[in-house]
């Protein structure tokens, strides 16, 4: 699946563009996180995209619904925040 053809499934299920996305990402504060260097390679997948480094995927990128996005960072247990939620649904990747 080509990228455009997964921005394309992600406006027929969501309504939303790329666009739309950046700007709720901006609304709820997420903006300042979204550089994460020029070695990293995206790679989408038919439900999410990788987000790569090195070839190993460190986090997912997912639209759930028109008004979720869903985000999934794998961190080191040595890196782990005190206080983590488990997930509230599903099982981690």
């Amino acid at each position: 699946m080509s990228f455009q053809a997964y921005l394309d499934n992600i406006k027929a299920k969501t309504g939303k563009t790329p666009d739309d996305f950046r700007a709720l990402a901006a609304k709820k504060g997420l903006t300042q996180f979204c550089k994460f260097g020029a070695d990293v390679k995206l790679s989408p997948n038919r439900t999410y995209i990788n987000v790569q480094r090195g070839g190993k995927k460190f986090a997912i990128l997912q639209p759930s619904t028109a008004d979720r996005f869903d985000i999934g960072i794998k961190l080191k247990a040595s890196h782990r925040p005190e206080g983590t939620m488990p997930p509230d649904r599903g099982t981690p990747w």
